[in-house]
């Protein structure tokens, strides 16, 4: 009978019999992968020092967490390994499962300027994304979101200034937005989402921005 505390048993047994050499095939990307982190880790903490430098709260991690010391709130949440008091801000404690309260959102975007364009909003969310890889490699938990609920929260602000709130200022705003659907990992229409992008490439050589200031110019 099935063990459900282990639903992946026997998996790797049944990909092997549907395609030989899936076990060498996924042992040497496993491995490959261990190397590209290790080099990773390695980068990390030559730059700080030490775990303990790399794990502190970063510049922007302390005015974040400042911005909301008045929105931090210890209750206690039931889990299927038992039951713990965890930190929130004003009850939010997932970013998966719960939407950003409102004193969240306002606080952590009040804590220093928004970005106010869609490669400014691309820099910083890349920012937030390069800070969980540390830690998550330092603990060695990539698997799972390490930042404080406070830089979370920020990370999410600024994501979605950059996915859709933030209107493009330029052509090469819109191909950068084009080409971050283009690379994720999840598409639901990836053929059309690459055409989009050649198409904005293709305006882009033929010099659309330069003709649009031309217009700007005449018609002023």
């Amino acid at each position: 009978m099935p063990d459900p505390s282990k639903p992946f048993a026997g998996f790797d047994d049944y990909m092997e019999s549907r395609e030989p050499g899936w076990k060498a095939k996924k042992a040497a990307e496993y491995a490959e992968r261990e190397r590209r982190e290790a080099e990773e880790l390695a980068a990390i903490l030559a730059r700080y020092g030490s775990e303990e430098a790399a794990l502190a709260p970063c510049e922007r991690e302390k005015v974040l967490i400042a911005a909301t010391a008045h929105l931090v709130r210890m209750e206690w949440k039931n889990y299927a390994n038992g039951r713990f008091e965890i930190e929130t801000l004003d009850g939010w404690h997932d970013g998966i499962a719960q939407e950003i309260p409102a004193s969240v959102v306002q606080a952590v975007s009040a804590a220093y300027s928004l970005p106010a364009t869609v490669t400014e909003a691309y820099a910083e969310w890349q920012y937030w994304e390069g800070r969980d890889r540390e830690i998550g490699l330092i603990n060695d938990n990539t698997g799972d979101t390490n930042l404080g609920l406070a830089a979370e929260a920020r990370r999410e602000v600024v994501r979605r200034l950059f996915k859709t709130e933030l209107r493009a200022r330029s052509l090469a705003e819109v191909i950068l937005r084009q080409r971050v659907v283009v690379e994720s990992e999840v598409s639901a229409e990836r053929e059309h989402e690459q055409a989009i992008l050649a198409d904005l490439e293709a305006l882009a050589r033929y010099g659309v921005d330069k003709l649009m200031e031309r217009r700007k110019v005449v018609l002023a």
